[in-house]
């Protein structure tokens, strides 16, 4: 009986063993999370710096926080996967709000907003679902907007 590390056979053993292995640290890579990436802006085009970004999990209630970066730019990641809220404020803006943004596990959710100028206790409320990037292939899901709500407090 011959095993696959005997002496005639031990290349081909090794291969199966390095085989197993990558298969194992693949696996591993895998995140059951996802994220949400975007940029902010104000009515001109041009991006807000430093402006606070929250998204809130809709069925736990946990707020994750980050700041936009110089560019304008933020990234929340290593989300649960799960329907969020996202708020955006800065002063001399008024508050932004995406409702119904869905992260999927392995997802990127793009949310791209801009702020009016304005007083932080007036907002714009947006309640529709943002495209979903796919990171696995060049493809971007673009969902309707449902409708579209303003409201000021």
């Amino acid at each position: 009986m011959q095993t696959i590390f005997d002496s005639t056979g031990i290349h081909g053993g090794w291969k199966l063993l390095a085989c197993f292995a990558a298969c194992c640290f693949a696996l591993m890579a895998q995140s059951e999370r996802g994220s949400i990436r975007g940029t902010v802006e104000d009515a001109s085009g041009a991006v807000i710096a430093g402006a606070t970004v929250t998204a809130i999990n809709a069925g736990t209630g946990v707020r994750t926080s980050t700041k936009t970066a110089e560019a304008g730019n933020f990234n929340i990641p290593q989300l649960p996967p799960g329907n969020y809220t996202v708020e955006v404020e800065q002063m001399g803006f008024k508050k932004a709000i995406q409702e119904n943004l869905t992260v999927e596990v392995g997802a990127v959710a793009a949310l791209n907003l801009r702020l009016e100028a304005g007083q932080a206790t007036e907002s714009v409320t947006v309640a529709a679902a943002a495209p979903q990037l796919k990171t696995e292939t060049t493809e971007v899901r673009r969902p309707s907007i449902r409708n579209r709500t303003t409201t000021f407090h």
